[in-house]
């Protein structure tokens, strides 16, 4: 392995839980010829328990923007990134798929992100500051028993891959998804069930599922009925859960889609 790390692989070395806004709901996140829009990394907690935090430093990938298929430098890129940038403590960009008919490979990747078989990203980094989580100050954001807080990173490399590390590592539009379903969980005020169903039924893998159902972390957000309905309405108005519950709402709210409504009334 190189002397950087993979996002998927970094915590093989050895929960945060403040709902960050924006919750980037409004990002269009169509997979057309102009590319696909992502996340690449925030500092959530990964599904190793480490935080992958900034500062970044991307100019030296600005330069030589590449784009492999699960950090496989074997083979040529799959795509390459444009737009890459901070916005707050999200690193962001969009996928330009190579799709000549002399590499099908990349072909391949591309049409599964357009028709949403693949969504998800990972950075290759290389850390300049690695603190274990249980040294840090007991009140600090990123306070954990377990787990490393990764910051000070070079950017080398974004990868389209099948299974982030970090959850929020996704096309633009499940990005937002989660964060919403992320800061609901943290406002303790809807049943985690509840919640973990409508990830379920939005298509969210298991160990994402299983996340909404652990005991909320603490948060800054008030818990309090007016918050909730009015991240439940942004949730349920965004044009893209409309359409993946388009199938399952032709059959009747599923229970927990039924819940967050009663919850969210007037």
């Amino acid at each position: 392995m190189p002397r950087f790390l993979m996002a998927s692989y970094a915590a093989q070395l050895d929960r945060t839980g403040v709902a960050r806004a924006p919750l980037l709901l409004a990002v269009s996140a169509a997979a057309d010829a102009k590319g696909t829009p992502f996340v690449a990394s925030t500092p959530a907690e990964n599904r190793y328990g480490d935080v992958v935090a900034g500062p970044w430093k991307i100019d030296d990938f600005i330069r030589n923007p590449v784009m492999p298929f699960s950090h496989n430098y074997g083979i040529p890129p799959v795509a390459k990134a444009e737009n890459v940038r901070l916005v707050d403590d999200t690193l962001m960009g969009t996928a330009v798929w190579y799709e000549g008919a002399d590499y099908p490979l990349a072909v391949t990747v591309a049409a599964q992100y357009r028709q949403g078989f693949l969504r998800a990203f990972s950075v290759g980094f290389d850390p300049k500051t690695i603190t274990a989580r249980r040294l840090l100050p007991k009140d600090h954001v990123h306070y954990a028993e377990q787990g490393y807080l990764y910051t000070d990173n070079d950017l080398m490399e974004i990868s389209a891959v099948p299974v982030p590390a970090n959850p929020e590592a996704l096309v633009a539009e499940r990005a937002g998804i989660w964060r919403a379903l992320h800061a609901l969980g943290s406002c303790r005020a809807v049943d985690p069930d509840d919640l973990a169903g409508l990830a379920a039924v939005l298509g969210f893998d298991s160990r994402a599922v299983d996340a909404l159902r652990a005991d909320a972390p603490p948060s800054r957000l008030p818990a309090d009925r007016e918050t909730v309905r009015e991240l439940l309405f942004d949730l349920l108005a965004d044009e893209g859960v409309r359409g993946m519950l388009r199938e399952e709402l032709a059959g009747g709210a599923p229970d927990c889609l039924g819940e967050l409504l009663e919850f969210a009334r007037p």
